[in-house]
């Protein structure tokens, strides 16, 4: 960038202060003026009337009074003459929102203000700079202070292209190695009988390979949940609540299992059954405790007897 190019720019940003602080100095100029208006209608707003010296000719002025003073005659701004009659106080308020309007409109010119000057500052500081060294067998200490270095790297394309080569093999290396290695497993041969099968009193070396079932048991490092003691609902039993299951109320005869029917006995002597069953429990004779009368029927059979 030449000399002649940094001169415009700055000259740019100079203009753009310029505009700048111009219409700052006419909002705050706006903002002076409605401030002395406020204080005059405070003053105003006390009296319905005031007494003033009013011109009377071009060179004369006569004693007189201002009446309706607590009547404002507003203008509401734009290029159209429209007028709005307020009360004093009323007219306050509409003054105190333009100024806040005002003071949001300075905030931002001095905002852009701001940054206009440190856009400038930074140009002028750049534009200053003697030249760019490029040449990188100079020495550290033959470079002044106000001049500048410019980096330079060698790049070759061939060299990356081929680094990019080398780290996509080993990527698919890696993946390749990682895909091998198997967790530990246990395989174990399970088969299943049909009712038809078992009936047939069909042996075990009668199966073929075929109907083999495998099935992996992978070992977890997570401890296993407790076994319920007793389970309502059969269809959320867990392997081990199912052995603990079968060892309390089944009974294996070869390679069947089966579950025998328990009886509930909630109340003592009397029996109630699940379901019905042709297999009834053998009779228990229930023992007749020995009727001994009560304390206070003892107490009123020996009154009675004497």
């Amino acid at each position: 960038m030449s000399g002649q190019n940094f001169g415009r720019l700055l000259e740019e940003q100079e203009s753009g202060i310029n505009r700048t602080t111009l219409n700052l100095e006419q909002l705050k100029k706006y903002k002076v003026d409605y401030e002395n208006v406020i204080a005059k209608l405070q003053v105003l707003q006390k009296s319905l009337t005031k007494p003033a010296y009013l011109p009377f000719a071009r060179k004369a002025l006569v004693f007189g009074r201002l009446v309706h003073t607590n009547e404002i005659l507003v203008h509401l701004g734009g290029n159209n003459e429209y007028f709005a009659e307020l009360s004093t106080c009323e007219a306050v308020q509409l003054l105190q929102r333009r100024i806040a309007k005002l003071d949001e409109s300075i905030e931002l010119l001095e905002q852009q203000k701001s940054l206009l000057e440190d856009r400038k500052q930074y140009t002028s500081e750049f534009s200053q700079t003697r030249r760019i060294l490029t040449d990188p067998g100079k020495s550290d200490a033959s470079i002044g202070e106000d001049e500048e270095v410019e980096i330079r790297e060698n790049y070759d394309s061939d060299t990356e292209r081929q680094w990019r080569q080398r780290h996509i093999q080993s990527r698919q290396e890696e993946r390749r190695l990682l895909s091998q290695i198997r967790s530990e497993t246990v395989k174990r041969k399970v088969r299943f009988r049909d009712p038809s099968s078992v009936a047939s009193g069909s042996d075990e070396g009668s199966y073929s390979d075929e109907t083999v079932t495998t099935i992996y048991f992978q070992h977890s490092s997570v401890s296993a949940p407790i076994a319920r003691s007793e389970v309502a609902d059969l269809s959320t039993l867990t392997v081990t609540e199912a052995v603990d299951m079968i060892a309390k109320f089944g009974k294996i005869s070869g390679n069947v299992v089966a579950l025998e029917q328990q009886s509930t006995q909630p109340f003592g002597g009397i029996v109630e059954r699940d379901s019905i069953s042709t297999n009834i429990p053998t009779a228990m004779r229930i023992q007749q405790e020995s009727s001994r009368p009560s304390r206070f029927r003892s107490e009123r059979l020996k009154q009675h007897i004497i």
